[in-house]
């Protein structure tokens, strides 16, 4: 399974691990952890295996490259979570929810109908055109 698969949380996690525990420079590879929607999960988890290795290398280095103000206070807050990894994969549902009703709203049409003398009109909001017989209005189309 790729690294890049959202689904391979487990991968993503072990590979930042690796990262971090032995130094390395940070890459696309390693930012690509994170890079799911699901990086609050992968940095808690990251958070656990340092909590639980207190004088390990990932321990020593991980604030070197996760901020602690950050990752802490998540890790903390769902501390009571067994399964990373169906967290991760809930944070990769809402993330695609809101992704589709901000697509869905694109897909409103740009212009509205308004009733005048007449009749019906489609209106294009600041482009309003008056078609009343009597109307008289500079044309700019």
């Amino acid at each position: 399974m790729s690294i890049n698969d959202p689904d391979n949380f487990s991968g993503r996690v072990n590979l930042a691990a690796l990262y971090i525990s032995q130094g390395s420079r940070s890459s696309r590879g390693f930012d690509n952890c994170f890079e799911n929607h699901d990086g609050d999960a992968v940095a808690t988890a990251l958070y656990r295996r340092a909590q639980k290795a207190p004088d390990g290398d990932l321990a020593r280095n991980l604030w070197r490259y996760l901020s602690k103000d950050t990752v802490e206070p998540v890790a903390l807050a769902n501390a009571h979570r067994t399964n990373l990894s169906q967290w991760a994969r809930e944070l990769r549902t809402e993330a695609a929810k809101a992704w589709a009703e901000t697509v869905r709203t694109w897909d409103q049409p740009p212009y509205y109908i308004e009733l005048t003398p007449a009749g019906e009109q489609l209106v294009i909001p600041g482009c309003e055109r008056n078609l009343a017989p009597a109307a008289r209005q500079l044309d700019l189309f």
